[in-house]
């Protein structure tokens, strides 16, 4: 007779800080691709408000999205 503490190990089973690595990376993953999207979309429609002819607002703020991009994974996945 089996004891009542006993439980099967499934060998399908990930252990739980394997499962919470993934959230925090994609949960990292989610947040870089809306600031970007926010970013240069904003960009885009500064550049067409305030200068239709030319876009460097829209290039300034490819740039801002990219170094912001940077520093949050630096931020983030180094705590």
């Amino acid at each position: 007779m089996e004891s009542p503490n006993y439980q099967k190990k499934d060998k399908h089973s990930k252990p739980k800080d394997q499962s919470n690595s993934f959230l925090k990376f994609y949960g990292v993953a989610f947040e870089m691709v809306a600031f970007n999207l926010l970013s240069i979309w904003g960009g885009y429609e500064l550049s067409q408000r305030f200068s239709p002819k030319s876009n460097w607002i829209l290039f300034l703020s490819v740039l801002f999205a990219m170094a912001g991009t940077i520093y949050f994974l630096l931020k983030r996945l180094t705590k």
